[in-house]
């Protein structure tokens, strides 16, 4: 197997390229969180859970409005998920571990 020599200007080229690749390598993984491309396309998701009586109000009036509203302010769509009992129960529910970011409860 022949050796090849390298001259001196080769040997720095070589070492420019591999840190300016390395570099390049390196910028990517930083910003890649930020980069634009990739993003997830699904809408942004809020749970609720509240006392049974606000269902209709809630689910009919309260949340269409709330998602124009919401898509006209930051132009992503949003899911609503809601989960309605007595308050009791809800109490239960979020004691126990439910993710909710609302909670709705009867006085």
């Amino acid at each position: 197997m022949p050796l090849i020599l390298f001259s001196n200007r080769m040997h720095r080229f070589m070492a420019v390229s591999a840190t300016a690749c390395l570099a390049a390598a390196l910028l990517t993984w930083t910003l890649w969180p930020w980069l634009p491309m990739g993003k997830d396309s699904r809408p942004r998701t809020l749970v609720l859970y509240g006392f049974s009586i606000l269902e209709p109000t809630i689910t009919r009036t309260l949340f269409p409005a709330f998602r124009k509203r919401w898509l006209a302010e930051t132009g992503q769509d949003v899911e609503l998920i809601s989960s309605f009992a007595g308050s009791g129960t809800v109490t239960n529910q979020l004691i126990m571990g439910v993710p909710a970011e609302i909670a709705i409860f009867s006085t």
